[in-house]
């Protein structure tokens, strides 16, 4: 499907792939034991969120320049 010439090609992508999402799953782990309810605080406050999660109002910035023209 991916087209690559050498099955290995596509093996070690994904090879490569998994192991940085294991990394990364083991050092937000390490993260979240020492820092728990800091790090909920953080992803709260960074706008990981939706809009709507929120409470805060979506707002087209051209609309807002137009009202201002």
């Amino acid at each position: 499907m991916l087209e690559h010439r050498n099955s290995n090609v596509t093996r070690a992508v994904y090879v490569h792939e998994i192991k940085d999402a294991e990394r990364k799953a083991k050092g937000r782990a390490r993260m979240e034991a020492r820092y728990g309810s800091a790090l909920e605080a953080l992803d709260r406050s960074s706008g990981q969120q939706t809009p709507a999660a929120t409470g805060a109002e979506v707002v087209d910035m051209r609309d807002v320049r137009r009202a201002a023209q």
